[in-house]
């Protein structure tokens, strides 16, 4: 099983796209404070919950990398189409970054 990673700039060519479902892996509040636009917030702990079609395509991210790995790694095995954001949302600077302002 192989599992596909790809740089940001890749992940913003998937967003303008539209075809992929990204799932935000991170805590509620990190997810808050600041995210990639169009990303849905599944914290990793409670994604087993979440019910997916197995003809999506998804990618995920977290803050380091760890948990959307072992998320590919699962979903792989079930048979979804998964990437995941190599280097984590630490390293995303493009353009689909959302930042609460703070007024």
């Amino acid at each position: 099983m192989c599992i596909s990673g790809i740089q940001y700039q890749q992940l913003d060519e998937y967003i303008q796209a539209g075809d992929r479902r990204i799932i935000d892996l991170r805590t509620k509040q990190a997810y808050d404070r600041c995210h990639i636009e169009t990303a849905e917030n599944i914290p990793f702990e409670q994604l087993s919950v979440y019910s997916f079609q197995k003809n999506e395509k998804i990618i995920f991210y977290c803050d380091r990398g760890n948990s959307s790995l072992m998320a590919c790694r699962n979903f792989n095995r079930q048979g979804f189409d998964t990437m995941t954001v190599m280097g984590a949302f630490a390293s995303y600077r493009g353009k689909y970054l959302w930042r609460r302002s703070y007024s």
